[in-house]
């Protein structure tokens, strides 16, 4: 809670700005004296200058003072503040203006006594072209402001001989006095020119310009600690900032929560808001000052302890908060910041954000009453690199172009490299250009990589694959192989170690293959490259799992399950985690497909008694039939426009329909004599690719298996492809 009594008036602000002329009919109640204490000979004059300020510490224009010395005979003191020696001794004046008053030690010393007339002093001798240097070269003052500066004398080489004992002389006394000592008291606005006459002569001069420019301090509040202290600078904008020390008085707007000593330094009492007072030179500034309870703790994030590594205009955020003994959060705690090279990074304090700037090392450290420093080391590097698409799949003469980003060490793109070279490790495969695209030479994997001038690389995988990707049995193995549908004789053989390997089908970004396998007698869902290496089984049930298929993500996989003893629809990450059960009660349920928005799964269900088509939530919900008939369908799959391909099977015959995704309406895309054994729809959906078995003319003849491609734009019978072997599933590039 802020005390009361720690608020000035809210006219406070404005009061800052009224001149002091407006406010000479209030009384004195401090006094001001310049120089603070005099040295006098007998005979000697100097004048003191004088001030006075009202309670609010506005500069009183025209006050009147009262002098009282401490000792008669000893000086003398004028109306107008000059003081004369008198006699040898020690006294102190006392000077007044209202209830305002400043003691003013003085010192006389005796006449010096006569001295006899003396042979003229010796003009010494001079190094040749030696010359005096004042420090400062020039001078800008505040009315009533004092200065002292100094001569050196120099050698022409630059060799300096130490201060020398010179005159002074003011060319404007009325602006700047001077005294023999040299100290300077500035008292009118405008210019005057200092002379000093030296050794031999020499002579120099320093410029004085006496100003009435603004006073400043920094910072303009503090944040302190009960018990802590801390202090401003006052300095003066318009004269380059040079900071100010004396003809200050500090005051307090409310002792009972900061104490302010004469010196500036303001220290915590007790909790609370109160104002430190700076007045001189006519003006007066207020620094608003918080005290808050002794902090206990810090709880800070990042940790010091390990190095900020960021990239160029990556920013980090801090969080600092300070605790009390009571544990609760101290709102005010103040907090110094500062970055030891502000080329390398940057520290906004209000939002507590450090934003890199330039590639190099340095420091963020953080200060606070009773802690000690705490730093953070900070490393700015040129940057990591990463591929918009760290895989991805070509056909053969294909052309692609790579994007790579700059990324910061959360991976968070910072913008696009520059001088990157790409290289790829085998160009049998594919090659890569110095923009960046990619041209498929020949089926395979390669690796592709980008190299920046400061050595960081980051690397893609290319796989280049056919469009048709089918499983075929052949003797006791069934093999996976991809092929141009173009050619038939482009066969690849992606997977062939004589286990039954089925129903394969590629990623939607065609750099995996997921396939059900039988090792061991037992069927499990396996995941591969596209190229079929590093094949791992993702699951591991007793029962059989089967029939997978992909989500147009990729990040899904959907498959049939015998694990609850009747096959069921389950899903699973395609890393084989999260596994869940989809479907649920009597009948089979099997052979799921996405919807290419991944929403829906179409599958085939026994649950009425007979084979139908049905769709249902990509996680189970809301089932419902999409066909009731008393033929057995199977092999559901999408158009690119949602339409559904499914087959059906009547006595003797086999169809491919297509069932309309607005309407229904049941379109007949071909009926034969024989069996349909497997279906998929090209990613343009402008073909079929199936299996067909056909009943064998001479009886106690195994049927005849084929496979075969149907144009449908434009519509064309089916061609058979010349694959040795029974074809027992298939799945186009772009599908799932």
């Amino acid at each position: 809670m802020i005390h009361p009594r720690a608020l000035l008036p809210s006219f406070l602000a404005a009061l800052l700005l009224v001149p002091s002329a407006l406010l000479q009919a209030q009384a004195a109640v401090e006094v001001q004296v310049t120089p603070a204490q005099l040295r006098l000979k007998v005979g000697q004059q100097e004048r003191l200058f004088l001030s006075a300020y009202d309670s609010d510490g506005n500069l009183l224009g025209e006050p009147a003072f009262s002098f009282t010395v401490s000792q008669d005979g000893v000086v003398r003191v004028d109306k107008d503040g000059t003081v004369a020696g008198l006699a040898a001794g020690s006294v102190r004046i006392e000077v007044r203006s209202g209830t305002g008053k400043v003691t003013v030690p003085v010192t006389v010393t005796g006449a010096p006594a006569p001295v006899p007339p003396a042979e003229p002093e010796p003009v010494p001798v001079l190094p040749a072209g030696a010359r005096l240097v004042p420090s400062p070269e020039s001078l800008k003052m505040l009315r009533l402001e004092t200065a002292r500066p100094t001569m050196r004398l120099l050698t022409p080489d630059g060799t300096g001989l130490g201060q020398v004992h010179v005159t002074w002389r003011s060319t404007a006394p009325v602006v700047a006095a001077v005294n023999d000592i040299g100290e300077v008291t500035a008292l009118q606005l405008g210019e005057a020119q200092l002379v000093a006459t030296g050794p031999g002569g020499l002579t120099a001069s320093i410029n004085v310009e006496v100003r009435e420019d603004s006073l400043a301090v920094a910072p303009d509040r503090l944040m302190l600690p009960v018990a802590g202290a801390d202090s401003v600078r006052v300095f003066v904008p318009g004269q380059g900032g040079r900071s100010l020390s004396t003809g200050l008085v500090w005051r307090s707007s409310d002792s009972t929560i900061v104490r302010v000593s004469r010196t500036g330094v303001a220290r915590g009492v007790a909790p609370g808001e109160a104002y430190m007072l700076v007045m001189g030179y006519g003006q007066q500034r207020a620094v608003r000052v918080t005290v808050h309870p002794p902090i206990a703790r810090l709880r800070l994030a990042p940790s010091p302890g390990a190095p900020l590594r960021l990239t160029p205009g990556a920013a980090v955020s801090f969080v600092l908060e300070a605790l009390a003994a009571d544990s609760l959060p101290i709102a005010d705690a103040g907090y110094r910041w500062q970055v030891g090279d502000t080329t390398v990074a940057a520290f906004d304090p209000a939002a507590r954000r450090l934003t890199a700037l330039g590639i190099g090392r340095t420091t963020l450290t953080m200060s606070t009453y009773g802690f000690e420093p705490t730093v953070w080391e900070v490393e700015v590097v040129a940057g990591g690199l990463a591929f918009q698409r760290p895989r991805f799949r070509l056909a053969p003469r294909e052309r692609d172009s790579l994007i790579v980003s700059l990324v910061d060490a959360e991976g968070r793109t910072v913008g696009p490299p520059s001088g990157v070279e790409f290289s790829v490790n085998r160009t049998e495969v594919a090659t890569v250009d110095a923009a960046g695209v990619v041209t498929a030479v020949a089926v395979g994997s390669a690796v592709v990589t980008a190299r920046t001038p400061w050595g960081t690389a980051a690397s893609a995988r290319l796989f280049v694959t056919e469009d048709l990707l089918i499983s075929v049995k052949r003797g006791a193995g069934t093999d996976l192989i991809q092929l141009d549908p173009a050619d038939a004789g482009s066969l690849v053989p992606l997977v062939a170690d004589g286990q039954a390997n089925t129903q394969a089908v590629w990623s939607p970004d065609g750099t995996r293959i997921a396939f059900a396998a039988t090792v061991g007698g037992n069927t499990d869902v396996y995941v591969a490259d596209a190229d079929g290496k590093n094949a791992a089984r993702i699951t591991e049930a007793l029962e059989a799992d089967q029939e997978p298929t992909w989500s147009p993500d990729g990040g899904t996989i959907a498959f049939t399950s015998l694990r609850t003893g009747s096959p069921q629809i389950w899903a699973m990450n395609a890393d084989g985690t999260g596994v869940r059960q989809l479907t649920t009660g009597t009948g089979a349920n099997s052979a799921p497909a996405f919807r290419p928005d991944g929403q829906i799964i179409a599958f085939i269900s026994t649950r009425d008694g007979t084979a139908d088509l049905f769709e249902m939530g990509n996680e189970g919900a809301d089932p419902r039939a999409i066909t009731r008939t008393p033929e057995t369908e199977a092999f559901p799959a999408y158009f690119p426009d949602g339409d559904l391909a499914v087959t059906v099977e009547r006595p003797g015959r086999g169809d491919i329909l297509r069932i309309r995704a607005g309407d229904g309406q049941r379109i007949m895309l071909q009926s034969m004599a024989g069996r349909v054994t497997s279906l998929a729809i090209s990613g343009d959906g402008s073909t079929l690719a199936f299996g067909l078995s056909e009943p064998a003319v001479v009886k106690n003849v195994p049927p005849v298996q084929s496979f075969r491609l149907k144009s449908l734009s434009p519509d064309h019978p089916p061609v058979v492809l010349n694959i040795v072997g029974e074809v027992l599933s298939a799945s186009f590039q772009g599908t799932r």
